[in-house]
């Protein structure tokens, strides 16, 4: 159900300033890519090589999004897996029930960009957690950091689940962290491309609500998306 949502009407918009940012890094060549890495979106070079590949298949819109709906429909099927384990299968449907109604999720699940595969990756990462599978859940930390560096925030969130498999499970993460720990560092190199948008303060806390909830920014998602009238 969450991979039909996200999918539901991926092709009938065009791509977005940031979508076509992806296609047009997929298109070059791998040297080409390499060269577009040292100097702007090294961190993002995982998600392109991957989209590289895919698109050798096609460039329609649906095609490019086509994955972000994929992964989210495998983050669903984790938080189910991961919710019947933790309480029941009730508590896991429910909560992917809530995953799929929310807007920035289908937003997202429809978007040609790495943020459904960073949400899939963190899911998994959480599973394998739990589980104690740590082969896993150190190939998971590294899916997190090639997908998103952002999401390694949520690592810190997963210490405080330890219970005594501090030693096993710290040295799963640093072994995962490493991919994360080398883009970083591209990342920063080339934080000028990033300069002009404003630092943020506590503030932002405050509007997390209405983001996690679609509602922040709704008009800029309503021109991208859809058509001018009134149902902007």
């Amino acid at each position: 159900m969450a991979f039909a949502v996200a999918l539901s009407g991926s092709g009938s918009s065009t791509l977005n300033g940031d979508e076509l940012a992806t296609l047009s890094a997929a298109r070059r060549s791998i040297a080409g890519m390499w060269e577009l890495a040292q100097h702007i979106d090294g961190h993002f070079l995982p998600y392109y090589l991957f989209m590289h590949f895919w698109v050798k298949a096609g460039t329609a819109e649906l095609w490019l999004r086509l994955p972000s709906a994929l992964a989210i429909g495998v983050a669903a099927a984790f938080l189910v897996c991961l919710g019947r384990r933790v309480h029941s299968l009730p508590a896991g449907l429910a909560a992917a029930a809530l995953l799929c109604v929310l807007p920035s999720v289908s937003y997202y699940g429809a978007f040609a960009r790495p943020y459904a595969f960073a949400a899939a990756a963190v899911t998994i990462s959480f599973w394998a957690l739990h589980r104690s599978r740590w082969v896993s859940y150190a190939t998971a930390v590294a899916l997190v950091g090639c997908t998103h560096l952002f999401a390694v925030l949520v690592l810190p969130a997963q210490l405080a689940l330890l219970r005594g498999r501090t030693k096993t499970m710290v040295v799963a993460m640093a072994a995962g962290f490493v991919p994360a720990a080398v883009l970083g560092l591209i990342g920063y190199g080339e934080r000028h491309a990033i300069s002009w948008i404003p630092q943020r303060g506590p503030d932002v806390l405050l509007k997390f609500p209405k983001m996690a909830a679609g509602a922040e920014g709704s008009a800029l998602r309503c021109s991208r998306w859809l058509s001018p009238g009134p149902s902007c």
